[in-house]
């Protein structure tokens, strides 16, 4: 079984809610919202990775995760289209909100 199936497999399990997986991006002087970019796809088991997120801490990874330039190549993979990141100018976060 994929990784992408295993995914698939959790959001479809009943009491799992089905999640919308974002990067959201704010600016860094007045901290609102600039835009969203939605997730093409999303593998728990390598963002759990990149991020440093244990099973103990978020298993499904349903918190917000700051995006570092260290993270902005790994990230830009699964979005549609290429991102130019700022890091002076904006932050970015990994968010998730019920998709059901």
């Amino acid at each position: 079984m994929s990784n992408s199936q295993i995914t698939e497999t959790i959001s479809a399990t009943p009491g799992v809610a089905l999640v919308e997986r974002v990067m959201t991006v704010f600016d860094n002087e007045t901290e609102r919202l600039v835009t969203e970019y939605p997730l093409d796809s999303f593998d728990l088991k390598d963002f759990k990775h990149q991020f440093a997120v244990t099973d103990d801490d978020d298993p499904l990874m349903y918190n917000v995760y700051p995006v570092a330039p260290k993270d902005g190549g790994f990230v830009s993979k699964y979005l549609n289209g290429e991102v130019v990141f700022d890091f002076d100018k904006n932050a970015y976060f990994i968010e998730c909100y019920d998709a059901g």
